[in-house]
């Protein structure tokens, strides 16, 4: 009789412990799902980070800046550029798609291709007198520097400051630009 009563009583327990497990399943059944909204949600915003910032490069004075990173992969897009005067004056333009590595820590290296367009001129008064002592143009009354080009950059954020060097393959136009290309600046990103 003590083993038929122990059946029963294991067999009831078993039936509670089981109603109660499928209780409480399906509450986290539910507090997941509510969960896995909010996650997929976050996680989409997450996935997606916007940049806008102001740097200065060799070739250009200052420019405005703005980025798009989903996940690894980042686009950046910067470019300005004034006139001051017919033969003085600068602008560019210049795209970077790069591979973003450490992206969820402060510190951040990025790596890939950047091409653009930079154009910048001066005035010479030493050109511009020496015109004008012979009385017509025989030098040009500016100096100038003009790069069109395909380029390895590498990136470095720390804290929104970064770092742009850019290193390049192939200059479609060239004329007294440097070898070696930078940036410097700060980007806000959101």
């Amino acid at each position: 009789m003590n083993f038929r009563l122990l059946k029963i009583l294991t067999f009831i327990l078993f039936c509670v412990s089981f109603c109660i497990a499928q209780n409480i399943d399906a509450k986290n059944q539910v507090l997941n799902s509510e969960q896995n909204k909010n996650l997929t949600s976050t996680s989409i915003q997450k996935n997606f980070h916007f940049q806008f910032g102001v740097a200065t490069r060799n070739q250009m004075p200052a420019v405005f800046m703005g980025g798009i990173r989903y996940q690894h992969l980042q686009f950046y897009v910067q470019g300005f550029g004034i006139k001051m005067r017919d033969n003085d004056f600068w602008c560019g333009l210049r795209g970077s798609l790069l591979w973003t590595f450490f992206k969820d820590l402060p510190f951040k290296i990025q790596a890939g291709l950047g091409s653009g367009y930079e154009y910048a001129r001066a005035p010479n008064k030493l050109h511009q007198a020496l015109n004008k002592a012979n009385g017509g143009r025989f030098v040009f009354p500016y100096n100038y520097k003009e790069v069109l080009d395909i380029s390895y950059e590498l990136w470095t954020n720390f804290y929104g400051f970064y770092t742009q060097v850019s290193m390049p393959i192939y200059k479609f136009k060239n004329h007294d630009s440097k070898k070696i290309l930078w940036g410097i600046g700060y980007q806000f990103e959101f």
